[in-house]
């Protein structure tokens, strides 16, 4: 099981590290002002400790090693399995603060919304939500978390309630949008458009490929458009819509000419 994870993720992340994210950030001139290249490419990019959107399938592969050892000791169905999570959550959110390597601290932090995601996947088939119910919910979310910050900030001696509510507030926060989806899927056609399901079946791809051609973007639209690109509404509107679009267009190419690769078959010649 772990080596065909490895394959699906981790080999994915090396490959788009190597090939696509360091080149593209290395042209955009993202580097430029680095006092040693070389390190910052391997802790930030490899070993994830800066800026990569890659941290997230790392994470994830430990997260599936983590979840499948926990079955095996048969843990999920007793309260020591959440309390585990809880545990994990919390570990996860204080080691993001003091920094942690490959994508340790993110599978810690997300281990539990994970597990939620396993125990109520096939539940949410049979769930018909309402409208207005689900509307209420997210006001009470809101209201709930402003709250929250108001009462954090006039009063410091509360400072840690917004640490201590940040997993609660978040799982709240992932049942209002998988409900709002559901009523979303089941109220409209949307599923049934060519743009839903190739963005449904490409996903994966677009994930991986389309933020590095992003840093070339930005650095192309700052040539083009100069320092008006952050001062002017009209501008920064138009820089970010063209960001999107061409950087999934770019995503989009990628996946093809891979998928177009994958196709080629290579004769295969006879030594006799």
């Amino acid at each position: 099981m772990a080596a065909k994870k490895a394959k699906r993720l981790l080999i994915p992340f090396l490959g788009v590290t190597v090939f696509l994210s360091v080149p593209l950030k290395y042209f955009s001139g993202y580097w430029d002002q680095s006092a040693n290249m070389f390190y910052d490419i391997l802790v930030g990019q490899f070993l994830l400790f800066g800026n990569s959107h890659l941290w997230f399938v790392v994470s994830l592969f430990l997260i599936i090693i983590i979840y499948t050892l926990l079955v095996k000791a048969r843990l999920p169905q007793s309260i020591l399995f959440w309390g585990i999570c809880l545990i994990f959550g919390y570990i996860g959110l204080w080691l993001e603060r003091k920094g942690c390597y490959l994508g340790v601290s993110g599978a810690l932090k997300n281990f539990i919304y994970f597990a939620i995601g396993v125990r109520c996947f096939n539940r949410t088939k049979s769930i018909h939500p309402k409208g207005n119910m689900i509307l209420l919910s997210w006001i009470l979310m809101v209201v709930t978390y402003m709250a929250i910050l108001y009462f954090t900030k006039s009063q410091p001696e509360l400072k840690r309630l917004k640490f201590i509510t940040y997993i609660p507030m978040a799982i709240w926060g992932g049942i209002n949008m998988v409900l709002l989806s559901k009523f979303i899927i089941s109220s409209t056609t949307l599923v049934k458009t060519r743009l839903y399901k190739s963005l449904a079946s490409n996903s994966y791809g677009l994930y991986l490929y389309s933020d590095p051609f992003n840093y070339i973007l930005i650095t192309a639209l700052v040539m083009l458009f100069g320092d008006d690109i952050a001062g002017n509404n009209s501008i920064s509107l138009l820089a970010f819509t063209l960001r999107v679009i061409l950087s999934l267009g770019f995503a989009y190419l990628i996946i093809w000419l891979i998928s177009a690769i994958s196709r080629i078959s290579i004769p295969q010649y006879s030594l006799k």
